[in-house]
């Protein structure tokens, strides 16, 4: 069986990873996953290990027919029953089994055909809200990463300050002694705490730019994957 998957969005705040897996001649099928980092090698992983969700959806579709369910009881003590969760797209879905007591009132919604673009609509503006969340958390998440291997939160930033602006009086040579972000101790200048907050700011000016660039293509965004598409990584921080 061939299975393509690619990867629609990556949270790194979150870590969590949204994959696509497709298959010639039916339904596309998304999984939301959990991974330990956000590294190429586990998105990889992630990707090839839950795979095995997709081909069990598939073998479902072709062993039963397509039905919509309604809400129902359980009609046998704690019966084993297989339940669809919907995807990130509400297109397709995939499958999990649950157990539930007599008695438990079960309510299920499960529609195998595509959205029409009406009930996508629907479904975008719903979601719509979650995703400015998203974007605001990840632009915050990213304007405090480290600047040059220094801590620029907003306690450190004060802390930054405050002896660039007591150097002098301090009594303080060419260098000092200061943690940085990775945990070891560096002799720094005067010049590199000033370019480390210079950097910030730049950062702060860069990050709201996107930021507002990203809020109207959320505004703009027609569908779900689309939507969650612009949730990701605003800038590549490597080696800061």
């Amino acid at each position: 069986m061939a299975i393509e998957y690619r990867v629609v969005s990556v949270d790194p705040i979150y870590r969590r990873v949204n994959i696509c897996y497709s298959k010639p001649d039916t339904h596309d099928v998304y999984r939301s996953v959990e991974i330990g980092e956000i590294t190429e090698e586990a998105i990889k992983a992630a990707a090839e290990y839950n795979a095995q969700f997709a081909v069990e959806y598939w073998r479902t579709l072709e062993s039963a027919p397509i039905i919509q369910m309604d809400a129902s009881y359980a009609l046998e003590s704690k019966p084993k029953l297989r339940l669809p969760s919907p995807s990130i797209d509400g297109n397709t879905h995939t499958l999990r089994t649950a157990e539930v007591d007599k008695g438990d009132y079960i309510e299920v919604s499960y529609y195998a055909d595509p959205y029409t673009p009406e009930e996508m609509a629907l479904q975008v503006e719903a979601m719509r809200p979650d995703v400015y969340r998203m974007i605001k958390e990840q632009r915050d998440f990213e304007s405090e990463l480290p600047c040059n291997n220094f801590d620029v939160n907003e306690k450190s930033r004060n802390r930054i300050l405050s002896v660039i602006q007591n150097w002098d009086s301090l009594g303080y040579g060419d260098t000092i002694n200061w943690i940085m972000a990775d945990n070891t101790t560096q002799a720094v200048s005067k010049l590199q705490l000033s370019d480390a907050l210079v950097q910030y700011a730049a950062r702060l000016t860069q990050l709201f730019e996107m930021y507002l660039a990203r809020k109207e293509q959320v505004a703009a965004a027609t569908t779900l994957e689309e939507l969650y598409s612009y949730a990701g990584r605003y800038i590549s921080h490597a080696g800061q």
